[in-house]
């Protein structure tokens, strides 16, 4: 079975972090939902609260098939600051994992010096 990690960020984008866990889910894929430290409930940029599954520094890019991460002004930078987080970046990209970000979170894979040539993101990210 494909494992799929959603880091979550306090401010994350909530309707692009469930959409993502949700679709996945369905597919039969599994889901890890992680947050960036201990506080396993991470709130969302319009106030929804998300319990995570574990912490990021728990997982490596060996037991992951791909990693996707939600926008959302606050926890993009969040996820673009978090030395845990920029780590398991370069190291799925090192391995040819898919890598996948939605609305602003470009930002965060151009941090880790993961982002393509081409890509689509939210246009005051450009």
């Amino acid at each position: 079975m494909s494992r799929v990690l959603v880091p979550l960020a306090s401010g994350f984008e909530e309707i692009e972090a469930v959409s993502i866990i949700d679709v996945l889910r369905r597919a039969g894929i599994e889901v890890i939902v992680a947050a960036l430290n201990s506080n396993m409930l991470v709130k969302g940029a319009n106030g929804i609260t998300i319990q995570a599954d574990t912490e990021v520094k728990n997982l490596t890019a060996e037991e992951l098939d791909m990693v996707v991460l939600p926008g959302g002004w606050d926890g993009t930078h969040a996820l673009a600051d978090d030395e845990n987080v920029q780590k398991l970046l370069r190291e799925m990209d090192a391995k040819g994992k898919n890598i996948g970000a939605i609305c602003a979170a470009p930002f965060a894979l151009n941090k880790a010096g993961v982002l393509k040539e081409n890509y689509t993101c939210y246009p005051s990210v450009e």
